[in-house]
């Protein structure tokens, strides 16, 4: 029992690991206004979100700012910028296994789970992104990792 409960907290944590950096990879520009944050975290978020997404549309921070400024849904600056939907959809998912690897590295570092189960549970989602389910990689539904993008 204890050994499913230890699981069952892991693969929680993971799975918060992993949404978090799912959303905040390309949350529709969003900075989260509105929430239990600090201005200086508000401030740290927003940054990171933009470089990421600088990152994948291959841009500068300033032309994702001012798209952000302007009301610009991310897939309608990757349209500007000549990204088809097929390349901006590759871009995120790559963005985004980068991130679970990470994530999940960062459990298995601390003890939280196994590698075995890591490599488990990125297979896991791996497959479910190249489905186009789940995890914030099925473009056009809310829910999905906030990316509420549709083409």
């Amino acid at each position: 029992m204890k050994k499913k409960t230890i699981f069952s907290v892991a693969t929680l944590v993971g799975l918060g690991l992993i949404t978090a950096g799912v959303a905040s990879a390309f949350g529709g520009f969003g900075i989260g206004l509105g929430s239990e944050l600090t201005p200086e975290e508000t401030a740290t978020r927003f940054e990171e979100r933009v470089q990421s997404q600088a990152e994948i549309l291959e841009t500068d921070v300033d032309t994702v700012k001012n798209a952000w400024a302007e009301g610009t849904r991310p897939h309608e600056l990757a349209e500007e910028l000549g990204i088809d939907k097929d390349e901006f959809r590759s871009r995120i998912q790559e963005q985004h296994k980068v991130r679970m690897q990470d994530n999940l590295q960062s459990l298995v570092d601390q003890g939280v789970i196994t590698q075995d189960q890591a490599d488990q549970k990125l297979q896991f989602m791996e497959d479910k992104m190249a489905d186009g389910e789940g995890h914030g990689c099925k473009m056009g539904q809310r829910g999905g990792g906030g990316f509420g993008m549709k083409f």
